[in-house]
């Protein structure tokens, strides 16, 4: 073995050690994720995935979980990806509080069906623990409220119109904002919406459809006859 590989060996021990004390501090409180996307020596896709939350003296702290190769940056393939990694750690996605992403231009698309699984996934554990048949038939109408397309639509049409805005939204929230800039960045926002409302229909329903296939909602023939 080459001083190299001694080095790797305790470095990997030392990384293993910390990831299970920070474990152990978090318990069962609430967590987020940081997600990147990078490339190793022979150029092949990974994800890097961090853990941050809030310990019970109210310090933040993250910890650095590992690299993971991917076979393709597709919605599908990275949400199990990152599940994977999450039940490797026996994180619960149902504790998961929030996401960010970066370099991975359908990362937002992951959030998304990341966190309509978690929903999903915290309403059938209300189900499970549901103290009597009532709570859990209400609990049980929520779910199939949730699993249908007039939602799924919805969430993607509110997170296109969001993505569009949040540069004006952001600009806005600043002490120091250019009121000239504040204009032009409204006069944007507004032709992309009016770009949206008039040729964002297919693209849109593609989104949703995909979604919908992924998280078996069932979506209907548009071209049949109601």
């Amino acid at each position: 073995m080459t001083a190299l590989d001694i080095q790797k060996e305790i470095a990997n021990a030392v990384a293993s050690k910390t990831i299970d004390a920070i474990l152990k501090d978090l318990g069962d409180l609430p967590f987020a994720i940081l997600v990147d996307k990078s490339y190793d020596i022979s150029v092949k896709e990974q994800l890097a995935i961090v853990l941050r939350y809030i310990d019970k003296h109210g310090h933040v702290i993250e910890c650095f979980l590992g690299i993971t190769l991917v076979s393709s940056t597709t919605a599908a393939e990275l949400k199990k990806t990152i599940n994977s990694v999450l039940s490797k750690h026996n994180l619960n996605i149902s504790r998961l509080r929030g996401q960010g992403y970066d370099g991975v231009s359908n990362m937002q698309v992951i959030s998304l069906i990341t966190m309509f699984s978690s929903v999903i996934d915290m309403v059938e554990d209300i189900i499970e623990d549901g103290l009597n048949s009532e709570q859990k038939a209400k609990t049980n109408i929520l779910i199939q409220s949730l699993k249908t397309l007039d939602f799924a639509f919805n969430l993607h049409l509110m997170k296109n119109v969001l993505e569009i805005t949040k540069e004006l939204s952001q600009s806005l929230q600043r002490k120091d904002q250019d009121i000239l800039n504040a204009m032009k960045l409204v006069e944007i926002s507004k032709l992309c919406l009016h770009a949206m409302r008039e040729d964002g229909w297919n693209s849109l329903f593609e989104e949703v459809s995909k979604f919908c296939a992924e998280n078996n909602i069932d979506v209907p023939n548009m071209d049949e006859l109601y």
